[in-house]
């Protein structure tokens, strides 16, 4: 997802302020792929705003994004909670700002108990109830963009499917499997159709808000369009992957609709990388779906250019990893799980499985 990042400050001329700016164009930097390096430096600037001037509010808010892009989440999430905080003293707009982006946050830990917590945060910030209608959407670019981020969030439960309905149980036998696809489909394809009436309620939204200037301009604008092709292609992509995999369910078509789905995800993620300039998820997005067509050579071009722009991203190495295996590259698996071990140790749970699967060769090397 996006964060609500301003495209100017009105802050005054101090020494502080100047800092701030300075932070947010190396964010701007490091968001058009010119350098990693510009993301720790931007969180520096950021840092040493807020200590400079304990008034200047959104460096605070700059500060968690930056912290969230580094993929210290929980630092991000204290930051935008302290800013939310009523007691705290902040303004309305800053501290809707700060809500919309722990949901941010909350949803790029990619935990089933953190997604329903960003839900549930994105819900507050809708406040119209479960169907908004277009004009109350229309009327509050953060309502609108919280909207999206709830397509978003939703498109994304379909990954923990079984953890929803089978929670403690084993997760590895097919046969189980394919009765808990049979029994749960109903339910699963409920999600589906939720993101995907969203994306249509904004195709509306956006459709009626090119004639607010007063409050939406060119850029928000297109945050939309972008979030809503980005929903979309979660939407296709993760019920293609998480639940049209094998085993397939006889007499569904699930394979010839998981292959439908994979090309509608492409042109969605495609759209959106059009759209604004592409960030780690979108081109994680477009390696994960080209690595389910076995495109495996253009899908790696992706995944390398986001090592590129953030080398702590956990989930390319992971995907350029399982690339790699799909084509039975034992070295280069090797060669992309011992490049991510000097960054970090790894967090996701898939990942960690990878490094089990190769932990002798791994140990030998």
């Amino acid at each position: 997802m996006y964060y609500l990042i301003a495209t100017n400050t009105n802050v005054s001329e101090a020494e502080s302020a100047n800092t701030l700016r300075g932070g947010m164009s190396l964010l701007r930097e490091y968001l058009l792929g010119r350098g990693p390096e510009k993301l720790t430096a931007a969180y520096e600037a950021f840092r040493d705003a807020h200590v400079e001037s304990q008034t200047l509010d959104e460096a605070y808010l700059y500060e968690g994004i930056a912290l969230d892009l580094l993929e210290r989440h929980d630092d991000a999430i204290r930051t935008f909670q302290y800013l939310a905080e009523p007691s705290n003293g902040f303004s309305e707009d800053l501290r809707k700002k700060a809500r919309y982006n722990e949901a941010v946050s909350l949803f790029r830990k990619y935990t089933r108990a953190d997604l329903e917590r960003a839900i549930r945060i994105l819900d507050e910030l809708v406040e119209h109830g479960p169907n908004p209608t277009v004009d109350a959407l229309a009327a509050s670019p953060v309502r609108a963009l919280a909207y999206a981020a709830k397509a978003n969030a939703i498109a994304h439960k379909t990954i923990f499917w079984q953890e929803y309905f089978y929670p403690s149980s084993e997760k590895d036998d097919q046969q189980m499997i394919l009765r808990r696809k049979i029994d749960s489909g109903p339910a699963v394809r409920t999600w589906f159709e939720d993101a995907e009436h969203i994306a249509n309620i904004l195709v509306q939204v956006h459709t009626r808000v090119a004639a607010i200037n007063q409050v939406w301009d060119e850029v928000t604008r297109r945050q939309l369009k972008w979030a809503i092709d980005n929903a979309r292609g979660n939407t296709f992509l993760n019920f293609a992957k998480s639940f049209l995999q094998q085993p397939h369910v006889v007499g569904q078509n699930e394979e010839e609709q998981r292959r439908e789905y994979l090309d509608q995800a492409f042109r969605a993620f495609r759209n959106s990388e059009m759209i604004l300039t592409p960030g780690v998820e979108t081109l994680t997005n477009l390696g994960t779906v080209l690595i389910e067509l076995s495109r495996q050579v253009e899908a790696r071009s992706y995944l390398e250019r986001v090592i590129k722009l953030n080398p702590q991203y956990e989930y390319a190495y992971y995907r350029l990893a399982e690339s790699w295996e799909k084509e039975n590259k034992k070295d280069m698996v090797l060669e992309t799980l011992k490049a991510f071990a000097k960054v970090k140790a790894p967090g996701i749970r898939s990942f960690k499985a990878l490094y089990e699967k190769y932990s002798t060769e791994l140990a030998v090397g």
